[in-house]
């Protein structure tokens, strides 16, 4: 029987022993470098995400950070909670051996109800070399409600929570923000509008306007419906407001008659009760021809919430035969909307 410590001496230089040293070591160095390159990638997506809050002093409300499973994709998301733009500190990193190419399409960020959008301060493509990082600076401008901004062109209070999509490598990669109840209550009781807003909608004597029309030769087609009236071939949107001390009416047209169609920006006068309110600044005449559009926005500086208000018909006017006429038959009035934008 050989020796327990003859045995020992043996396979010691035998050189089996010095090779499973050398292997463990090895081990040991991979593990030791692996560890610090997490350190590494985890540190770099830190001070990028945590440091640029100072210098977006507006974007006070933080929704905190996210990250996808394998963390190679990193995000922190902020709200200016008086305009409701919201920026994305984005932090990428490519463990692959190939080049990745993001397009702003490959950046979506939805709302509640859906409503998705993609940056609006990037227009170019991204590429993202192996083993790189890459940080973006997003921003976005969204509609939270698609029913208040529809009777507003307001987009609506900030939401709860949002979601951003990145088509990573071809594989989307989602990543999820939701406020607390505290941080998102002190919000809507300092910032929100949606439940300050009182929404007014125009209202149209049908029968009155159809008679007009055929009485000065105008199109017969008469139809109104919510924020919208089509007469005489001319299509506009009317959206009207009041929150605070001003009342807000804009105007959508698109002249789609045979008529030449001229517009007094400084002649849509409001009255309202006995008062007669007169817009802001406003530009001087302007002349649409046929598929010709305009879009204008007025303000008035009212001392109490109306419920009630006229437009007054001289705004607008229409050339039949190149006659100048008045649009509408009468003033157009507007009325508090049964239902309000919850």
């Amino acid at each position: 029987m050989v020796p327990l410590r003859y045995s020992f001496s043996k396979w010691i230089r035998s050189g089996y022993f010095y090779s499973m040293i050398l292997r463990n070591i090895i081990l040991i160095s991979i593990s030791l470098w692996v560890f610090s390159c997490g350190k590494s990638i985890d540190k770099q997506h830190a001070q990028y995400i945590g440091g640029v809050m100072t210098d977006n002093p507006a974007y006070s409300v933080d929704f905190g950070t996210a990250e996808n499973t394998s963390q190679t994709v990193r995000a922190r998301l902020l709200a200016n909670p008086g305009t409701q733009e919201l920026i994305v500190l984005l932090s990428m990193m490519n463990t692959t051996k190939d080049t990745i190419t993001l397009t702003p399409n490959d950046f979506r960020l939805s709302t509640e109800e859906g409503n998705t959008v993609q940056p609006v301060n990037l227009d170019t493509t991204t590429a993202i070399t192996p083993e790189n990082i890459v940080h973006l600076k997003l921003k976005f401008s969204i509609i939270n409600s698609r029913l208040f901004y529809s009777t507003t062109g307001l987009a609506g209070d900030m939401n709860q929570e949002y979601q951003l999509k990145v088509n990573f490598r071809g594989h989307p990669i989602t990543l999820d923000w939701r406020l607390s109840e505290e941080v998102f209550n002190n919000y809507s009781g300092s910032y929100g509008i949606e439940e300050k807003v009182i929404v007014f909608m125009p209202e149209l004597d049908e029968n009155a306007q159809k008679s007009y029309q055929v009485l000065n030769g105008m199109n017969t087609f008469i139809h109104s419906g919510g924020t919208e009236i089509a007469t005489a071939g001319i299509n506009t949107r009317f959206r009207s407001y009041h929150i605070k001390d001003t009342l807000h009416l804009a105007v959508r047209l698109v002249n789609h008659s045979d008529h030449e169609i001229r517009i007094y920006p400084e002649g849509f006068v409001l009255r309202l009760d006995h008062q007669l309110l007169i817009p802001g600044q406003t530009t001087g005449p302007v002349h649409l021809k046929k598929s010709e559009r305009y879009i204008g926005s007025f303000t008035y500086v009212v001392d109490k919430t109306p419920v009630r208000f006229l437009l007054l018909k001289e705004a607008i006017k229409i050339l039949p035969a190149n006659n100048e006429r008045n649009l509408f038959a009468n003033d157009l009035t507007f009325k508090v909307a049964e239902e309000q934008v919850p």
